[in-house]
């Protein structure tokens, strides 16, 4: 029989290569982080974030996660109705959560990236904490989105849906939304999570944020991957590689079936207009010629 193999453990029961990732994850902390360099993606979801992961892994520059553990998914509904009121309280969640992954990627020269959207409504206090922290917003138009929650079931019974995104008491639809329909839930999901973003990125200094469509990233030709390589400040994979790595398309949608936006009808259209007609202006998306100028959206800055 083989030798069994058994991990290196200190006096307190830890690796010795978890002992050092705490000490210098401490050492960081000393520093005020201010060393971190990392990549948060600022999303809804269902947006390409798993491919991208794996797209900047490419690159030895940087050591990128798509849904790393914890995942957070409790703290992020909370973050998204009291990230104002208690911010002090959102950073330790945050640093408790990723301290030992960012003082990894510090110690082996590393740019630290993770994709999800489970860190959306933690970027205020990540941007306050790590000034060289960057970030992406990745948007996708909102009948794409819509149609990969309806596909897969969100607000309709999902097990993930006691952690779903749901209207604050103080927004005008919180009357409404027992009353909507799984649908109607999505179309204001997809406007909760932009219209946060569009909110924190006009707010931060521009040099640390990019903002890109899915569809760009997604067309190998656009070069916009390459872009994301030059914000971050680390060198792109070759071509073919990138090519590659977004033709895989990981995580993609296999459930249920729901009709493309092109075939949705008038109601539904009406629907998403009503609901994120605002935030679809505001990203350059076209919303219906019979929708008033001025009445995209119904809740208000």
């Amino acid at each position: 029989m083989g030798r069994k193999k058994y991990k290196r453990l200190n006096r307190y029961g830890r690796s010795w290569g978890e002992t050092f990732t705490d000490g210098a994850a401490r050492l960081l902390a000393g520093r005020g982080y201010r060393h971190a360099r990392c990549l948060v993606v600022l999303s809804t979801g269902r947006v390409g974030t798993d491919t991208l992961a794996h797209l900047l892994d490419l690159s030895p520059g940087v050591r990128a996660y798509h849904e790393p553990r914890p995942l957070l998914v409790a703290e992020r509904l909370d973050a998204y109705h009291h990230i104002d009121e208690d911010p002090d309280r959102f950073a330790r969640i945050f640093i408790e959560a990723r301290s030992r992954r960012l003082a990894s990627a510090w110690l082996a020269g590393k740019l630290y990236a993770e994709t999800s959207a489970r860190l959306t409504f933690f970027a205020p206090v990540i941007a306050e904490m790590l000034p060289q922290a960057r970030f992406l917003f990745l948007h996708r138009h909102p009948g794409d989105v819509v149609r990969s929650g309806m596909r897969r079931g969100w607000y309709d019974h999902h097990p993930n849906d006691a952690f779903r995104l749901y209207p604050g008491d103080d927004d005008p639809v919180r009357s409404e939304w027992d009353a909507w329909d799984p649908f109607t839930k999505i179309c204001w999901y997809w406007h909760a999570y932009n219209d946060f973003s569009l909110r924190f990125v006009r707010h931060i200094d521009p040099l640390r944020v990019m903002s890109l469509r899915s569809e760009q990233l997604f067309d190998a030709s656009s070069g916009a991957a390459s872009q994301i390589f030059d914000f971050i400040g680390e060198p792109a994979p070759p071509q073919e590689q990138i090519e590659t790595q977004l033709a895989s398309r990981h995580n993609a949608q296999s459930m249920r079936d729901f009709p493309r936006f092109d075939a949705w009808s008038d109601q539904q259209k009406q629907t998403l207009y009503r609901i994120a007609g605002r935030t679809m202006c505001d990203l350059g998306y076209p919303v219906d010629p019979g929708v008033r100028e001025g009445s995209c959206g119904i809740t208000q800055d």
